[in-house]
């Protein structure tokens, strides 16, 4: 059940994604330069590399997207704490927020 809950966050998370980059495309924002359809994603959600980017990003960062882009495709890595579970509003927004950083690029005003 709980295994089900996650797949619908991520789906929805997905989707919420692709509206964004639709909207991003058509405002012409600063998206990614893919070369390839490929996208793989990291996600680091516990642990000392977690922390220390966190850190490493300054006191209020609460996740961080890295994005390389290679002849292979792009490598996304998502930094951001594990929701609790599916209630956790806050560790999901974080999560959703940086993986859409992996579609749409640095889309920060």
């Amino acid at each position: 059940m709980l295994r089900k809950a996650w797949e619908l966050i991520l789906v929805l998370l997905i989707g919420i994604a692709i509206i964004t980059i639709i909207n991003a495309l058509l405002i012409k924002k600063d998206t990614v330069n893919i070369k390839t359809n490929k996208i793989t994603i990291e996600y680091i959600y516990e642990g000392k590399d977690l922390q220390e980017k966190l850190k490493q990003m300054g006191p209020n960062v609460l996740g961080v997207a890295t994005i390389l882009t290679t002849n292979e495709g792009t490598l996304c890595r998502v930094y951001a704490p594990k929701p609790k579970n599916e209630h956790d509003k806050q560790a999901l927004a974080v999560l959703g927020h940086e993986m859409l950083h992996c579609f749409a690029g640095q889309y920060h005003e």
